[in-house]
């Protein structure tokens, strides 16, 4: 099921400040990961993984920076996102499986004002396309 016009307006509405805040957010992000996936830590060994790091804060910027461009892209997800897709299959080796919509963590949003579920499922429907366009880019 692809999204319609009133998901993508949806999405972008919604997406406008968690952008805002694209440290915060993607800190929260990776936080929630890890402690839903704990071997996705496997991942980020390189990295400091502690609240106040730099090196989380940098990260989760750009886990949100990349989400912004998918959502700045909705009507062409394997364009936007190819070279990071490549970059995730090819040169940090990141399982397929780690891309499964139902496994990731729920992102800390705004209130939908939209009506109840309305936001949320355009947004599960974008995430599942982007989920999808991760998997398909790349030739895994």
């Amino acid at each position: 099921m692809g999204l319609t016009e009133e998901d993508k307006q949806r999405v972008r509405a919604i997406w406008v400040p968690v952008s805002r805040h694209a440290e915060a957010v993607g800190v929260e992000v990776l936080t929630r990961l890890i402690a839903a996936h704990p071997t996705t830590k496997t991942y980020f060994h390189h990295l400091d993984l502690s609240p106040d790091s730099a090196q989380l804060k940098a990260l989760g910027k750009k886990v949100v920076d990349a989400l912004s461009c998918a959502v700045e892209n909705l009507d062409d997800l394997p364009g936007a996102l190819g070279k990071l897709s490549e970059l995730h299959a090819f040169e940090l080796r990141v399982s397929p499986s780690s891309f499964e919509v139902s496994r990731a963590p729920g992102l800390p949003l705004p209130s939908p004002s939209g009506g109840p579920g309305s936001c949320s499922l355009s947004l599960t429907l974008a995430l599942s396309s982007l989920s999808h366009s991760a998997l398909t880019t790349a030739s895994w």
